[in-house]
């Protein structure tokens, strides 16, 4: 015990006192717990470092939300207007009949030209 920091006293109270757990109930076991979080638990700030590298990385990622919801307002505005081919529904139907197994969304999305239909 002592090789993992036990004092004497603790190690000559342990060696008096058994302390059961699992006889105590769960309600009782938990605020047993908090209270001793409560007594030995304690805040890890990492160094200076650390926390510089992880400001950096919630600075690009702050960044990168502000573009992308930028590109993304552009793109749902061209997507608006975009030209759909006029035969879109026939063209979905004729694929429906030769590939059984798309779902009409899938089969929208390779007809406008994605390959990969499958991820939508």
């Amino acid at each position: 015990m002592q090789r993992h920091g036990a004092t004497e006293e603790e190690i000559e109270f342990l060696r008096e006192h058994r302390v059961e757990l699992n006889a105590m109930t769960a309600p009782v076991f938990v605020a047993f717990l908090e209270e001793k979080l409560s007594q030995h638990a304690q805040k890890v700030v990492p160094d200076k470092s650390v926390i510089e590298a992880h400001a950096r990385r919630v600075r690009e990622q702050l960044q990168a939300e502000q573009r992308c919801k930028q590109i993304l307002e552009t793109i749902h505005a061209e997507a608006t207007t975009a030209e759909l081919p006029r035969d879109l529904v026939a063209q979905v139907k004729k694929l429906l009949k030769k590939e059984r197994t798309l779902s009409w969304d899938q089969a929208v999305a390779r007809v406008l030209g994605k390959k990969d239909s499958s991820k939508l």
